[in-house]
């Protein structure tokens, strides 16, 4: 079931979609690495829960590189791949080449998580990750703002949008993400306990 968390975010705002898509994993390996032509490795999206941002250096909300880097490393380990997607599609926030963005992110905000390649997230020419969630839902998933947040699942499945102006540290993300970091088969394997221990 996947959340859209509206802008108004603490006004009741969640619309529920029944069918799973399952298809946005796929589309995330599309994705390449930044300032590379090789595609980004399949390990940061398998048997993993992905939180992909479209992301932008010179944004009110750049700070928020920083709530991202802390969930990366508090997560990580657990199966949360934090994934910054570089854009300029909106207010002309990304303007630098590839190399600037990610020195600009490394340094000033000491990001160890992966950031792809530069990419529209709007129109014609958007990535078909962003493409997918407008084609599989409808445009009011779409990003409407740089740091927009999407929670894509293990199975691949959209399950929750969290707008700009919600960090990555509040609660609700945090509780969404260890949810779903719960339900994954090697979590999950974790706490059985051992014939022995019963």
């Amino acid at each position: 079931m996947f959340h859209r968390v509206v802008a108004l975010r603490r006004v009741a705002g969640t619309r529920a979609y029944g069918e799973n898509k399952k298809v946005f994993l796929r589309k995330l390996k599309q994705l390449k690495a930044i300032d590379s032509a090789e595609l980004l490795p399949p390990s940061l999206f398998e048997n993993r829960v992905v939180l992909v941002t479209n992301t932008a250096s010179k944004c009110g909300f750049t700070p928020q590189l920083a709530s991202m880097q802390k969930l990366h490393a508090q997560m990580k380990d657990r199966g949360l791949t934090v994934l910054a997607v570089p854009s300029n599609d909106f207010g002309g926030q990304e303007p630098g080449d590839e190399k600037e963005v990610e020195a600009f992110y490394r340094t000033e905000y000491k990001v160890e998580f992966p950031i792809s390649q530069k990419v529209k997230v709007l129109g014609a020419e958007a990535h078909p990750f962003f493409a997918a969630l407008e084609e599989h839902y409808t445009s009011e998933v779409a990003p409407t703002w740089n740091f927009d947040k999407f929670i894509i699942d293990h199975l691949g499945d959209l399950r929750a949008v969290y707008p700009n102006d919600v960090d990555p540290l509040e609660p609700e993300v945090v509780e969404m993400l260890a949810n779903l970091l719960d339900a994954l088969p090697q979590n999950k394997a974790a706490e059985v306990p051992s014939p022995s221990a019963v």
